[in-house]
């Protein structure tokens, strides 16, 4: 049994339905109707599920440019990638009228500056005072994990209207 609003997209075959291959020909339809095609799939997938992680900037574009199958124009799919990336980074570019690959190599440059302003600013812990507080001295030599990308969130461009 079909729902009212499936139904309205097939109603056309219910109603004259074809002398032969009918449930092949509202299976057809069903699926045109329905399944997502290749190109919101992939569109879906550049506007929520890529992000920068631990790549650099140039191979989070790269990822972006192979999925779009050079589908997007350079414009859109820059503002698409400059909001994937650090406030920071995005503050740069914002700035440079270079090509997108420049702008990449360019979010690299940046990347690793801050990447290795962020490690070497990082505190190491204090002195344990074995006297008046008794400690594990594995507590003590726990390796910190650090992160690419320490304390720097992406922001989102709103003027797209891509929230």
């Amino acid at each position: 049994m079909l729902d009212p609003e499936t139904l309205s997209h097939v109603s056309d075959i219910i109603l004259s339905p074809p002398a032969a291959n009918k449930y092949i020909t509202l299976s057809d339809r069903l699926i045109r109707e329905f399944a997502d095609s290749e190109h919101r799939k992939i569109k879906k997938k550049l506007l929520t599920e890529l992000q920068l992680d631990d790549d650099k900037p140039s191979h989070l574009l790269r990822k972006m440019k192979e999925m779009s199958g050079g589908q997007l124009q350079d414009e859109f799919l820059k503002n698409l990638w400059l909001q994937r990336l650090p406030s920071q980074i995005q503050a740069v570019l914002s700035v440079s009228s270079e090509t997108l690959d420049k702008l990449a190599e360019i979010a690299d440059k940046v990347a690793d500056v801050a990447f290795t302003s962020a490690v070497y600013s990082t505190t190491s812990a204090p002195e344990p005072n074995t006297k008046n507080s008794p400690q594990k001295f594995g507590d003590v030599l726990r390796p910190r994990k650090v992160h690419f990308w320490p304390n720097i969130k992406p922001t989102r461009v709103s003027h797209l209207g891509v929230i």
